[in-house]
């Protein structure tokens, strides 16, 4: 059985110059959305090494760094590509029709951050 997934609208790509991102919530979940030379690209909005935020962080070809503590992801598929991260994020399908970008509505989140042991952090109070 096929189920097809939900796509929402959430941006309007003349809004996300190249080289930069643009965070939103979509379904209590916060995602970035990334401009490289290769397109548009959505992810968690949270690195995976101590729950900061992606948003802000300097995007070089398809690599975004984070801006708390310098651990490096793929925008275009999550992948870690430098430490001190070592779980992948979470990305998200997306669609572009005309200039609106649409991405697969996401599930809404499950903490990917250990909570306890070695290399745990809480999350930032804002």
């Amino acid at each position: 059985m096929s189920v097809t997934k939900e796509f929402v609208t959430v941006a309007d790509s003349t809004d996300i110059d190249l080289g930069r991102s643009l965070s939103l919530e979509v379904n209590e979940v916060q995602v970035l959305i990334c401009h490289t030379q290769d397109g548009f690209f959505a992810m968690d909005n949270k690195c995976t090494h101590a729950n900061e935020p992606l948003c802000g962080g300097r995007i070089v070809g398809n690599l975004i760094t984070c801006p708390v503590h310098g651990a490096i992801f793929d925008v275009r598929n999550g992948e870690v590509k430098g430490p001190p991260a070592s779980i992948k994020l979470r990305t998200f399908k997306l669609k572009i029709d005309g200039t609106s970008i649409s991405i697969e509505k996401p599930e809404k989140e499950v903490n990917t951050v250990p909570t306890w042991g070695p290399g745990a952090f809480p999350p930032r109070k804002t």
